[in-house]
C-alpha cells in the first residue's frame, strides 16, 4: 500500500477500503483478498484527507483540508459534497443516525442523511479524538 492510512473499513467478506494521502494527496483504495491487490475506484479531489468514517458497506464520508466532507458511494460509483467543513475528525453514530464532527474546539452533531446540526459543544481546548461508547 502506497498511502499514509487514515482509516480503514470492510467492505464485505474479500475487500477493504483504504483511505489515506500520499504525497499531500488524499486517496480512496479498495484491496482485494482473492487478487492481492489494491485499485483505485475513484479519484478524490486535490488535498489530504483528514478522517474519514464509514456509514454502510457502501458509503463512506470523507473529510478533506479543503473544507469539504465528501459523501463516497461504491454503487453507483459516485462522490459528492457533502458538508462545508474542515473536520479533523469524523465518526458515524450508527445508534442514532448521526454523523459527529470536529473542527478545532467545536464538536457537532449532524443529522445523517440531512446535513442538519442537531447538537454543539464548544471545548476550551482542540479536541484530540472522537469516541463513541454506547451504554446498555
Amino acid at each position: 500500500m502506497n498511502i499514509n492510512s487514515v482509516a480503514l473499513f470492510p467492505r464485505d467478506a474479500t475487500t477493504i477500503y483504504a483511505v489515506g494521502n500520499e504525497n499531500n494527496q488524499g486517496k480512496i483504495l479498495v484491496y482485494d483478498y482473492d487478487l492481492n491487490s489494491f485499485w483505485q475506484p475513484i479519484s478524490l479531489p486535490a488535498g489530504q484527507v483528514l478522517s474519514a468514517t464509514e456509514i454502510d458497506a457502501g458509503t463512506l464520508l470523507i473529510a478533506m483540508d479543503n473544507g469539504t466532507v465528501y459523501k463516497f458511494t461504491y454503487s453507483p460509483l459516485g462522490l459528492l459534497p457533502w458538508l462545508s467543513a474542515t473536520a479533523q475528525h469524523i465518526r458515524y453514530d450508527l445508534a442514532g443516525g448521526t454523523v459527529i464532527t470536529c473542527e478545532g474546539n467545536s464538536i457537532k452533531q449532524y443529522d445523517y442523511p440531512l446535513v442538519n446540526v442537531l447538537d454543539q459543544v464548544l471545548l476550551s481546548d482542540t479536541a484530540a479524538d472522537i469516541e463513541l461508547w454506547y451504554n446498555r
